[in-house]
This record gives C-alpha cells, structure tokens and sequence, in this order.
C-alpha cells in the first residue's frame, strides 16, 4: 500500500513573487485510523485478545498523563517523546508571571530514531488527476472561505487548509487577521477549535 502526495505552490515572500513559483510535495491526508482499528488490527496478530490490548492502552495513557503533569518527559520506544508546554501571557514584568497566570499548553511530540527509520522506506504515489493549487491571493482566499461558510455551519482548520491549498502557518495567520476584522468567530479550544462566520 502506498500513501498519495499532491504538488502545492510554496508561499513566497512579496520581494520574491515575480520570481516563478516553487512547487513542494506534501502527503494527500487520508482517513483518521482510530484506536478501535488498530487494537483490531493488533488482536490479529497477537495473542492478546480487544479488552486486554484496550486495558493495557488505558493503563499506559493514564501512566503517561500523570508523568506528563508532573513535568516529566515520557519516552515510549519505538514511538517517541512527548513532553508537556506551557502557555501563559508575555510580559516585561518578571512579578506579572505567576501560578494564576501560568497555565497547561500543549503535549510535544518528537518521533524517535526507529520510527523515523521505518517511514523512511514509504511508499508514495503522485495522487491521480493532480492538479497544482495555484497561489491564490488572501482576497480570494477570504472568498473562498465565507462561500464555505454560507453553505456550512462551521469551518476547522484543516478545513480552510484543504480548501485553499494553503500550509498550516499561513492558514492561521490569515483565520487570526479575519477574527481581528471582526469577519469570523473562533470557537472551541485545542483540536475542537472551528471558525464560523460574524
């Protein structure tokens, strides 16, 4: 089985758009494979039967989340190392930063060496019927995604992503300008976060 990939246009700098535009190959997301899946796929193989495998991934996710809130890293071979980020408001005021004002941010993720070696040998085949996104500019963008908008009741990130051929970063500064111009709302938090429009 091979993973599909699709051509994009590398966003450029304005000094550098008369240039011709650059191209990059980015991986076509595919389905999200759930725990249930993989513990089926897991159960196949082995001699452990679902509830066992499903007892033994709670155990370790609890384990994890409790050394996580700790401040501790955690290593799990063949997987990686996830270790937990902060986020709080910035200041010059070293007094303006305390316990209230510090709070949970994120779990960082970095693959390790193994799983590295193992995806180095994916195989990839250029998605069928491709055809390269074109830079498109923040204008239309902006029109692309309140059409989306009109015709859906809310729109992810990787929504907006999909829709314009746009990378993550430039996504997010553009869904951050839009709720600055008071043009969309931002709701949720973490991965549930979904824009809709004012």
């Amino acid at each position: 089985m091979s993973a599909l990939y699709d051509l994009f246009v590398t966003p450029v700098r304005k000094a550098e758009s008369s240039s011709a535009p650059r191209l990059h190959a980015r991986v076509v997301k595919g389905k999200t494979v759930t725990t249930s899946t993989l513990v089926d796929q897991i159960a196949d193989a082995s001699t452990f039967n679902r509830g066992e495998l499903l007892g033994m991934l709670s155990a370790v996710s609890e384990a994890m989340a409790r050394q996580l809130a700790e401040g501790n890293s955690v290593e799990l071979e063949g997987f990686g190392f996830f270790s937990p980020s902060l986020k709080c408001k910035e200041s010059k005021e070293e007094s303006a930063i305390h316990a209230d004002s510090v709070r949970f941010g994120n779990v960082r993720f970095r693959a390790s060496s193994w799983l590295k070696e193992k995806m180095a040998g994916m195989r990839l085949l250029r998605k069928a019927k491709s055809a390269v996104i074109p830079e498109r500019t923040i204008e239309e963008r902006l029109a692309m995604a309140l059409h989306f908008l009109s015709t859906n009741r809310a729109m992810s990130r990787t929504d907006y992503e999909r829709l314009t051929g746009c990378a993550k970063t430039r996504a997010i500064r553009d869904l951050n300008n839009w709720m600055i111009k008071g043009l969309i709302q931002r709701f949720g938090k973490g991965t549930n976060v979904v824009y809709l429009a004012t």
